[in-house]
């Protein structure tokens, strides 16, 4: 796992056809959903302004991850989603808390992987790594902002539209 992604991340960074810049989002795959790229970009603008995060949805990850966010360089990120993922929304919005945890610099993903300056420890139970559960506050949180239509940066006309046609659209499982 750890050479695919070297491999991806130096595909990535050598694209030339792509500039590199703070605070941007990225889709290479094209197969991500342009809702979702839009809020990831709306979150990413609001909560991680540095930030340059890859997405790259369809990944063969192992059972049971549903997703994946490493750092790739300094306010560099990839997220990885499971290609086989039901909640792919709800996982992104995992992720990005993730990312949003180590531009606050309570995540260190580089060298021996920390929270709050304390060494993560992964052979406690997921549901009680403390990173985890502050990706998933934020997963929730920014579900909300979504949902309630409060999320800044990130056009509702669509949903409002739609909305007043009393069309839905399920976007949460």
């Amino acid at each position: 796992m750890r050479h695919l992604l070297i491999i991806l991340s130096i595909f990535l960074l050598s694209c030339e056809s792509v500039s590199i810049s703070k605070g941007l989002v990225h889709d290479h795959s094209g197969l991500l959903l342009d809702r979702d790229l839009k809020i990831c970009k709306a979150i990413a603008k609001e909560y991680a302004p540095n930030a340059t995060i890859y997405i790259v949805p369809d990944q063969p990850l192992a059972y049971g991850i549903l997703g994946l966010a490493n750092q790739l360089a300094p306010h560099t990120y990839l997220i990885q989603v499971n290609m086989y993922n039901e909640w792919e929304m709800e996982t992104l919005f995992h992720e990005m808390g993730h990312i949003i945890d180590a531009e606050q610099g309570r995540l260190q993903f580089t060298g021996d992987m920390s929270w709050d300056g304390t060494s993560c420890n992964f052979k406690i139970p997921w549901s009680q790594r403390p990173w985890e559960i502050s990706a998933n506050e934020w997963r929730d949180c920014l579900k909300h902002e979504y949902e309630t239509g409060v999320l800044k940066g990130y056009d509702y006309s669509l949903e409002n539209w739609l909305k007043n046609y009393n069309i839905n659209l399920i976007y949460f499982r």
